[in-house]
């Protein structure tokens, strides 16, 4: 099982996620004060790192500042918010649906055995940031780089036919 992943606060910067380790360590070199704030999935707000006991190794000597000495936000509030979930890099979406249209529309006109899949992998890339990001913005771009990248495969395939066809009758 995976252990759990923290959230550190230092000089006004959310930090991590790291593993309980790394902020052990920190707190014994003294990169990470005991006043400093850390969180956790499950903890309700962020709280001084000196107070988690977890945190402080067993052998230790000082004892765990007391929480009522640091400032408590209010009630339900997190002094830097809760953290955002991991998120991937996400690429400029509608960028890519437009250059996936021009692709494909090039490829309608040249090499559209080459461009149309190129076509159809760009419009399926933006359209999945889109759903990842929750932004649509180029939706029908992408839907229409993707029906056009088809069109240029299949166009392309009618082509080869034709000519080999027009061969067979000379």
């Amino acid at each position: 099982m995976a252990e759990q992943e923290w959230y550190y606060a230092l000089d006004g910067q959310q930090l991590g996620p790291v593993e309980i380790q790394v902020l052990q360590q920190l707190l014994a070199n003294g990169n990470l004060q005991p006043t400093d704030l850390v969180w956790r999935q499950g903890m309700d707000n962020w709280q001084p790192a000196g107070s988690i006991a977890e945190l402080n190794p067993v052998n230790s000597t000082a004892a765990p500042t007391p929480v009522s000495a640091y400032p408590v936000p209010p009630a339900g509030q997190a002094p830097y918010g809760t953290p955002l979930p991991y998120a991937p890099n996400v690429t400029n979406s509608q960028g890519r649906a437009t250059a996936a249209l021009v692709v494909s529309i090039l490829g309608f006109f040249c090499f559209g055995i080459v461009l149309g899949p190129i076509s159809i992998y760009l419009a399926v890339k933006a359209k999945a940031n889109m759903a990842r990001s929750g932004d649509f913005t180029g939706h029908g771009l992408a839907k229409a780089a993707l029906v056009i990248g088809i069109v240029d495969i299949i166009t392309f395939m009618l082509g080869v036919l034709l000519q080999v066809g027009i061969m067979k009758l000379r």
